[in-house]
Order: C-alpha cells, then structure tokens, then sequence
C-alpha cells in the first residue's frame, strides 16, 4: 500500500514540474515588423504595448543583408515618456541580435537607425514573451 502512495506521490510531483516547464519556457510571438528600412537619425521600428501579465519578453532582430543598423530598445509605463531599456546596439549586414527585457515595462519602443549615414539597412524584428 505504501509503495501506491509513493508511486502516486511521485507522478504528482512530476506532473507539477512538467507543468512549471512548459508554462516557464513556452513563449508566444507577442508583436512583429517585418523588412523596416533604418534611416540617418533613430526612429520607431516597432512599437507594442505588452500584453497584461507578461514576465519575460525577448526581443530579435535580424539584419536582411542590405547594410548594418544600431538599435536601441526603450520603455515606458505611460506611452508618453521612455527610458532606454537597453543601450545602443549594431546588427551587421545580415547578422542577427537578441535582447531580453528585464523591466516591467507597458509598453515597449524599437527604435532602429543607419549604422552608416545615407547606408540604409533592412530587418525583421519579432518579440517572444511568457508569463
């Protein structure tokens, strides 16, 4: 009889850990731009508001292989007033970077520019978050 509770105890226990897992690692696309051109002085390449109850949230850009781009991720409690969240960044032709926002931020500001004057680059940009 004991060893029946023991077993049961065990896949509880299991059961629980698998669940923390898939609700700790799985992510869900949260917003996306798709082949924005950066231009000489920054600008918005995507701009979100972050969906309630949001904990973690990563963000990637990928450069197209036209011309390498700095970026620079701010954020805001109230739409009206950022704050930079991350500090300026370069994605090389045809590179890729990935961030994490570590603030719990209500809205969320990718702001893109030419690494180069007048050498415009291209990129996606995909946010993925969990609760």
């Amino acid at each position: 009889m004991r060893s029946d509770r023991v077993k049961l105890g065990y896949w509880r226990n299991l059961t629980n850990l698998f669940s923390f897992l898939r609700n700790s690692i799985l992510t869900e696309l949260i917003s996306q731009a798709n082949a924005v051109t950066s231009a000489t002085a920054y600008a918005s390449a995507l701009k979100f508001k972050v969906p309630p109850q949001t904990g973690k949230m990563m963000i990637f850009i990928k450069e197209l292989g036209v011309n390498s781009i700095t970026y620079k991720v701010l954020g805001s409690v109230n739409d009206v007033d950022y704050e930079d969240e991350t500090a300026e960044e370069a994605v090389l032709t045809n590179d890729f970077d990935n961030v994490e926002v570590t603030k719990a931020w209500l809205y969320i500001d990718v702001q893109i520019k030419s690494t180069v004057q007048d050498s415009n680059g291209k990129v996606n940009i995909a946010v993925s978050g969990s609760t």
